[in-house]
């Protein structure tokens, strides 16, 4: 996705350096770079960077970014017209269960026992953002779907829970298992 709006920005570019106005376009350029081309470069940056941190300092700086995530998460799992009752553990579970599916292509599983639920998810990282921004995902990746499921969950039970990386392919896993608890 990078590489397409650089080489949008840079074919616009050459068109216009042709053309003799570049200069006048520049203010223009420079907008569409700002806006649909540099936060995309933060981003990945963002990411490679916090793939150098320590454990501690990564779950730091991505806790805020994993909980933006879970709320985005709730608000798609409203928007595709399901309830998300806090009264009711195993419908909110169920309407996690589907999210999780659609988010995972289908390789995911959760369980429930008791008062916690396993999350088992087949293969790589589902961050939307690995995929989208063609971006390597570091195992101080997890801490931000740690702090997803932390938001998700403790905004749709409506109590506090704890979320366990129990497993994960970005440290050599066959899976990513996490358990979550309330």
């Amino acid at each position: 996705m990078i590489e397409e709006k650089i080489q949008e920005m840079w074919a616009r570019t050459r068109k216009l350096m042709e053309e003799g106005t570049l200069e006048d376009h520049l203010p223009e350029q420079m907008a569409y770079f700002a806006r649909e081309v540099l936060p995309l470069l933060a981003l990945q940056g963002f990411f490679k960077g916090v793939g150098n941190l320590d454990q501690e300092a990564a779950s730091t700086v991505l806790s805020e970014t994993g909980r933006l995530c879970g709320g985005f998460t709730l608000a798609s799992m409203g928007a595709s017209g399901l309830e998300i009752p806090t009264d009711d553990v195993d419908a909110f579970l169920e309407a996690h269960a589907q999210t999780e599916s659609v988010a995972s292509g289908g390789r995911s599983k959760l369980t429930r026992d008791g008062d916690a639920v396993t999350i088992v998810i087949e293969g790589g990282c589902v961050c939307p953002l690995v995929k989208t921004l063609e971006i390597e995902a570091s195992p101080n990746h997890c801490h931000c779907t740690v702090s997803h499921l932390k938001h998700l969950y403790e905004t749709g039970l409506g109590m506090p829970v704890e979320v366990e990386l129990m497993e994960t392919c970005l440290r050599g896993g066959d899976t990513c298992t996490i358990r979550i608890s309330w």
